[in-house]
């Protein structure tokens, strides 16, 4: 399913994630998967638990913590962070960014356990791992096989894709490179097609493992190469070197990866612009990851994006404008106070694509302004309503395309307006917008001597006064 997202090129969805989505999907995320270590670090028996429930498990197991264990994995974490602390402060000291915390920790852990024989004193360790890898077989091509599988196989590939796009824009943001969504959607679905031949697991991209990976040097995708060919040959020729490794070393390592995804410079930024819906999505989005896990965060993440891309997409941008005095410019009313208006005569400017989300939206604000005015603080309302509503200009220029819903909807209110005696003009309507027009019979309904070159022109034939420059009488309607 990756593969075909990337070729359909599907990648466009983390476009549609926000800051605040993205923010406290990471945080959430981070915080579980500190939690899911806690276990290992505190030398505990693990437990499938999740959520509250694997809360309580640890509060309830305190009294039975390994404090060797303990003691081993939290002096690694302050490794980390004083490491990291200092290579912060002196950046330009090359032989401090050289020192691997992460391996003189595995290092140390190793030999302290082999040599005070910690497995006696009930430390967990890694143990026996088991090595090489599995003969290279077909996989199972049997349809019945395969349709039970695509339920259950389309819901982790959207979950894996977002946590994936999620991880692309965290570290192409922190390391500052451009990253193309579908081509990482096209490597993972390659990837996994090349381990389905090895019964491999479905493979995607994790902020945890990235965020270690980071930790330790990462600069290129190229790591991904060298580490897989460590891990090859260690499994082959050094896994019993790990076989005394604590357990709590590990989940000391992903902890402190998982610290470091925490960060309140987004939070502290939405609050200091006080863009409290944002800063209320950020907390929803948060809340209910953490409650619900992951995977359901994940589709909960997703789904509010779109929708909120929805929301605003349904709502048209419409600038109502007046002429600037002494000059033939017209300006959005709400920016330009001195901008004057006609009684009457109602000219606005499009500014978005107009589809069949919108045009509705757009039809019920015509109708709103016709009522009420252009809304409170607008000193021009009065003016506009001093008399009843007899022209509608409609500045197309910056109106890139309209469908076929648009354009029936436009053609319906076109109607009804000249039914009741209003005018209606259009100015700097597009090549591909006037085909549609004349196609679409709007053209015929108007007439040409309705479509302008500029405003000016446009409210001159309105207000019948002056030399009219038709923009599309000489187009044939046929």
């Amino acid at each position: 399913f990756h593969f075909l997202f990337g070729l359909f090129r599907f990648g466009f969805l983390d476009n549609i994630v926000s800051v605040p989505v993205l923010r406290g999907f990471i945080s959430a995320v981070a915080i579980q998967i500190g939690i899911k270590q806690l276990d290992a670090l505190m030398g505990i028996p693990g437990t499938t638990e999740t959520g509250w429930g694997r809360i309580e498990y640890l509060f309830t197991s305190i009294p039975d913590t390994n404090w060797i264990s303990f003691s081993l994995g939290f002096g690694s974490l302050l490794m980390f962070f004083l490491l990291r602390e200092l290579k912060k402060r002196f950046p330009k000291f090359i032989p401090l960014k050289l020192i691997p915390g992460v391996l003189i920790a595995v290092a140390v852990a190793i030999i302290l356990s082999w040599s005070l024989d910690l497995e006696s004193k009930d430390v967990p360790i890694l143990g026996d791992i088991p090595s090489g890898y599995p003969a290279p077989k077909s996989p199972n091509f049997n349809l019945d096989f395969i349709s039970s599988l695509i339920p259950a196989a389309l819901y982790m590939s959207v979950v894996g894709m977002v946590g994936s796009l999620v991880a692309v824009r965290q570290f192409s943001s922190y390391f500052r490179y451009h990253c193309d969504p579908n081509k990482e959607l096209l490597t993972l679905g390659s990837g996994n097609i090349a381990g389905s031949f090895f019964n491999c697991f479905p493979a995607f991209g994790a902020l945890g493992r990235s965020q270690v990976a980071a930790l330790s040097g990462a600069k290129t995708q190229l790591v991904g190469f060298i580490t897989a060919a460590i891990v090859m040959i260690t499994l082959l020729f050094l896994v019993q070197i790990f076989y005394y490794l604590p357990t709590s070393i590990p989940a000391a390592i992903i902890l402190d990866a998982a610290i470091t995804l925490l960060d309140v410079g987004d939070l502290w930024f939405l609050w200091k612009i006080h863009a409290f819906f944002d800063l209320a999505l950020l907390a929803s989005i948060f809340t209910f990851t953490l409650l619900f896990g992951s995977q359901v965060g994940v589709l909960f993440a997703l789904s509010g994006s779109i929708l909120l891309v929805v929301r605003h997409s349904t709502i048209p941008h419409v600038s109502i404008l007046g002429k600037m005095p002494g000059s033939n410019r017209f300006k959005d009313v709400k920016t330009f106070p001195d901008a004057k208006v006609t009684p009457g005569v109602l000219i606005f400017r499009i500014e978005e694509t107009l589809y069949f989300g919108n045009i509705q939206q757009m039809r019920a604000m015509l109708m709103q302004i016709e009522k009420i005015g252009f809304g409170d603080g607008v000193p021009q309302s009065e003016t506009f309503l001093s008399c009843p509503l007899g022209a509608v200009i409609i500045d197309a220029a910056y109106l890139p395309k309209m469908d076929a819903t648009a354009i029936k909807a436009i053609k319906v209110m076109i109607d009804s307006y000249l039914k009741r005696g209003i005018k209606v003009c259009f100015v700097k309507l597009g090549e591909s917008n006037k085909l549609a027009f004349i196609r679409g019979g709007i053209v015929e309904l108007l007439g040409t001597e309705c479509l302008f070159t500029s405003i000016s022109t446009a409210v001159d034939f309105i207000e019948g006064s002056g030399q009219v420059n038709y923009s599309y009488s000489t187009y044939r309607t046929e």
